[in-house]
């Protein structure tokens, strides 16, 4: 349960560096270093479910919440994968990521239960957006050599030139962007997406044909579904916008390359990689987060002794100028995605 925190915060880290070294059109260093992120990323979902990774020797929290060996002496990497690939089909996994999102501060679980889906289980979403955004520790677990060129090979004369740096800028900025944290409610730019997919992938599963296909009882669905949670008018209208309108049919380049299945070799495939680790990370974030909320009487202040000074080691904020929310460190970062977009222009 510890590590699970730790963890999250380390992918997050490598997330950053990643993100650093695609500016620098080093694509070989940021997919290595997005591998790990992602890798981080589902250690720290498994420590939240009870399920430690310790090199050959790993353990789960069994049903008597006892600690128990798993049989074997399987490497991180083919564990990691084998065990999020059996978690993920879960009940217990299924119940996070309807809890942990939440478009306009309400879980997805509580949209989904004003959403007729028919006999189609909510629980495949999990199953799906999992699977989905760990697709690199499935190539990298059951392909050595794979990995081996992510990580070890030297790749100075095989390596594709670097993007133009109005695209790298473009696809950090709305990595960024869609990421905007908020204090009361977490990842609101990326959950509101996050909805619409899971809206269009179940409606789809429960009547054969796609929320393009069938508009109008998408739209009624989605009428249905807002006039049976608790919102305002004004929200109400935004939703029904938001979820209808064919000009907001575009998803985010973050989501688009989520989806990617290039190779290693391809030029965007480490921005794959990123899209992926980012989606997996967002989850883990709320999986702690859930986590923690469990803790008797816990509080922001408690662990204080350990994220003050990470902070003031990582540089986002001078000793003893702690901030009184982190979404407060947020405005650096507006203020460079403006610069960015003043120079672009």
């Amino acid at each position: 349960a510890a590590s699970s925190v730790t963890h999250c915060l380390d992918g997050w880290s490598y997330l950053g560096r990643a993100a650093g070294a695609h500016l620098r059109g080093d694509h070989d260093s940021s997919r290595h270093l997005g591998y790990y992120a992602e890798l981080r990323a589902a250690m720290a979902l498994l420590a939240t479910a009870g399920i430690g990774v310790f090199d050959t020797k790993h353990f789960v929290v069994n049903r008597s919440r006892n600690c128990e060996r798993i049989p074997g002496t399987l490497g991180t990497h083919k564990f990691i994968w084998q065990a999020l690939e059996h978690w993920a089909g879960t009940t217990p996994a299924a119940d996070l990521v309807l809890r942990v999102v939440q478009p306009g501060g309400h879980s997805l679980s509580e949209w989904l239960d004003q959403f007729s889906t028919g006999d189609v289980s909510r629980s495949v979403l999990a199953g799906v957006w999992i699977l989905q955004w760990g697709l690199d520790l499935k190539r990298l677990s059951e392909d050595r050599n794979a990995r081996n060129v992510a990580s070890y090979r030297p790749t100075a004369f095989i390596s594709p030139r670097a993007s133009r740096a109005s695209s790298s800028l473009h696809f950090i900025t709305e990595l960024w962007e869609i990421c905007e944290p908020s204090e009361s409610l977490g990842f609101p730019n990326l959950d509101k997406y996050l909805l619409r997919q899971s809206l269009e992938l179940l409606f789809g599963k429960a009547h054969g044909r796609s929320s393009n296909r069938a508009k109008r009882l998408f739209r009624q669905q989605t009428k249905t579904m807002l006039e049976g949670l608790p919102l305002s008018d004004p929200q109400r209208q935004f939703w029904m916008k938001f979820l209808k309108d064919e000009s907001s049919k575009t998803l985010p380049l973050l989501l688009k390359e989520a989806r990617g299945s290039a190779d290693i070799f391809d030029p965007h495939h480490h921005r794959q990689v990123l899209a992926r680790a980012a989606l997996l990370l967002r989850m883990a974030t709320g999986a702690c987060q859930n986590r923690l909320k469990t803790v008797t009487d816990f509080e922001r202040s408690k662990l204080k002794f350990w994220w003050s000074p990470l902070g003031e080691d990582r540089g986002l904020w001078h000793t003893g100028d702690d901030p009184k929310g982190f979404s407060d460190l947020w405005i650096d970062v507006k203020e460079a995605i403006n610069d960015v977009n003043l120079w672009k222009q």
